[in-house]
């Protein structure tokens, strides 16, 4: 009877830090990593355990530690890493480097810049809201756009998912309101950032002076004696031209000015 006794070997065990999760080779986390190494068939009780830690999976694993004690001191490291070990036992026998890739990002994206911008058409405007955000490590995977006007209660949200840094979204914009408008970034982890609320004012159609919009362009008579009631010049500020915005008779279908 031959009898075939298993050589002596180690193994790696990653958890998340603080916790009992683990996190097999490869695998993103976005919470840092605790290593446990254990020795098997080690009937001698001889077997040493070395290991060693870079980003370069070329390291010669030359620390040595406990079998079954929990190494704590790569929790704040982040990025791509790999930690190789070994086990060395009888006459001064080593087993093969083994390699775990550890990949861990516990940052959360940088604060994104959203400004919205307002275009003006007829009888319409469209507010276009402009994303730039990045993520060193795993990169931008989706933003969460939230926008309301001054009458709403809540907030409206819309996800727009993209690897890349810049984005856009446009609406139709309520005329004569104020829009609150913010923008949450999320990396390949789900780690998030939330940027500052702004504000922008959508201006009022036809009105005259500093918020002075566009004129009505649907005004038609409904009979032969309609006429304009008054004529005043105005100021047209965003583009810098002159118009004459006119108080129009109950005789348009459109009244007003």
């Amino acid at each position: 009877v031959s009898i075939v006794k298993a050589e002596p070997n180690v193994t790696l065990k990653a958890t998340k830090k603080e916790t009992a999760t683990t996190v097999n080779s490869g695998v993103w986390s976005n919470i840092g990593l605790d290593f446990t190494f254990s020795t098997l068939n080690d009937d001698t009780n001889t077997a040493k355990i070395y290991y060693c830690k870079d980003t370069s999976n070329t390291c010669e694993p030359n620390i040595e530690v406990t079998s079954d004690t929990l190494v704590t001191d790569y929790e704040d490291t982040n990025g791509t890493y790999y930690i190789r070990y070994k086990l060395v036992y009888g006459d001064n026998i080593s087993t093969t480097v083994q390699s775990y890739q550890a990949k861990v990002d516990q940052i959360v994206p940088n604060i994104s810049d959203v400004t919205g911008t307002v275009t003006y058409g007829t009888n319409t405007a469209t507010l276009k809201f402009d994303i730039t955000g990045s993520d060193e490590t795993t990169g931008v995977t989706k933003y969460i756009l939230y926008y309301k006007t001054s009458n709403d209660s809540s907030y409206t949200s819309t996800t727009i998912t993209t690897t890349e840094e810049i984005a856009t979204k446009s609406i139709t914009a309520t005329q004569g309101t104020t829009y609150s408008y913010y923008i949450e970034t999320y990396d390949g982890v789900n780690n998030k950032s939330t940027s500052d609320v702004k504000t922008i004012t959508i201006k009022t159609y036809g009105q005259s002076g500093e918020i002075c919009g566009y004129t009505y362009s649907d005004y038609t008579l409904s009979s032969s004696t309609a006429k304009q009631t008054t004529c005043t010049p105005v100021d047209q500020t965003d583009t810098g031209t002159t118009y004459t915005t006119c108080t129009l008779d109950s005789d348009w279908t459109n009244t007003g000015s």
